[in-house]
């Protein structure tokens, strides 16, 4: 959970009048309670669970990653899938499912090892009973192997031309007459396909939740009766108070290692890695745009693969964009042995325009690009036609 969103399941709906959720007593949410007070367990305590700890029949275990840089949500669930993984092959947890929210974020098409473990989740979890749910906006930037693993897809509202697309060409049973449909739904409506609806997609209408809807911010202790809020604090007196000391500092050193300040000379090499990103972009951005001249003279250069380009470079930037904010914000803070960030030394500021600029280019370049597409398909269409 990146955004702190799902500990509203522990609270019932307006509807039904508030309070305590059905779920309140099946649900246990690791957070990092400075931050996230209305979490059950700090989330440095995480690793030094068991997974038998984390997957129980009738329990729901939420990881809310909120306040957390992207880099450090990344190894967080790198390693507990790794670990659940691995528990399931040895048949020391029930079969089970895992929720993966914003899922291009962890498994996008740059290899990370991250990647690699929800991959594995895909291509051979369920033959353990780990199953894995993908849930992400953008199909399109999921990484190809894991998309290709889908056996059932529910597909929400799409607007982006690609994402619909890549939607299409990858679900069981839609088609391109498909498209308008999926940019047509409705809030809780979802079109179902594969597995579970063969041969023909279902439209679904899902019902109200019985739960709060949650956010950034969102409390679930504001809405609980006390006698709740004391039951799940013994709770986690008791799941805790379960383990020696040596296993709950073991977990902390774990999640500490991966909270750790960089030294001055790992900021340096972050530093010098962004530039290199950003050359990069610049090079792409420059080859998009004399793809995008060539087809608004009508020359016969392929398109194929520019679309993925575009996609990649938006992720690049927003994944770029965090790493900035995050070394910004540690020099700022002066961690580590990190000299202080001042004005002066410019490097960092030199960096973030440099990403603002791309970031504009390659919008521009892109809108080009999209009426070049729209071009190119109403010649076709017109091709099609007088071919009949």
């Amino acid at each position: 959970d990146r955004h702190g969103e799902y500990g509203s399941l522990k609270v019932a709906s307006e509807d039904l009048g508030e309070g305590d959720s059905e779920f309140v007593d099946r649900i246990i949410e690791f957070s990092d309670l400075k931050k996230n007070r209305g979490g059950d367990i700090d989330i440095e305590y995480l690793f030094s669970l068991s997974a038998a700890d984390l997957v129980a029949p009738n329990l729901c275990t939420i990881v809310n990653l909120n306040g957390l840089s992207l880099e450090v949500q990344e190894m967080i669930a790198g390693k507990l899938l790794k670990k659940l993984y691995d528990a399931s092959t040895t048949r020391k947890i029930p079969p089970f499912y895992l929720f993966l929210d914003e899922a291009h974020l962890f498994a996008g098409k740059k290899q990370t090892e991250t990647c690699d473990v929800v991959k594995l989740f895909a291509q051979e979890g369920r033959k353990f009973g780990a199953n894995i749910v993908i849930g992400t906006q953008r199909p399109q930037l999921l990484d190809t192997t894991i998309r290709a693993q889908a056996g059932t897809w529910v597909v929400h509202n799409l607007s982006d031309i690609r994402d619909i697309g890549i939607t299409i060409s990858s679900a069981e049973d839609l088609s391109s007459e498909n498209k308008s449909d999926i940019s047509g739904l409705d809030k809780g409506e979802s079109i179902v396909c594969g597995e579970a609806a063969k041969g023909i997609p279902l439209f679904v209408k899902v019902r109200k939740r019985k739960t709060k809807h949650g956010g950034v911010g969102f409390n679930p202790l504001d809405f609980l009766s006390e006698q709740t809020v004391e039951e799940l604090q013994k709770r986690k007196n008791r799941i805790l108070g379960g383990k020696s000391a040596d296993e709950l500092e073991t977990g902390k050193s774990v999640y500490q290692e991966m909270m750790e300040p960089k030294s001055s000379a790992e900021y340096l090499d972050e530093i010098a890695s962004l530039k290199v990103r950003i050359k990069d972009l610049e090079d792409e951005v420059s080859r998009l745009k004399q793809k995008v001249a060539h087809v608004k003279e009508g020359k016969n250069i392929p398109l194929i693969g520019t679309d993925e380009v575009v996609q990649e470079l938006q992720t690049e930037i927003e994944v770029w964009k965090e790493k900035y904010k995050y070394i910004k914000e540690m020099a700022e803070k002066g961690e580590g042995d990190m000299v202080p960030f001042t004005e002066d030394s410019g490097a960092l500021l030199d960096l973030n325009n440099r990403l603002i600029e791309k970031e504009a280019q390659l919008k521009k370049y892109k809108s080009k690009y999209d009426d070049a597409l729209i071009l190119a398909e109403k010649t076709l269409a017109e091709l099609k036609k007088k071919g009949k």
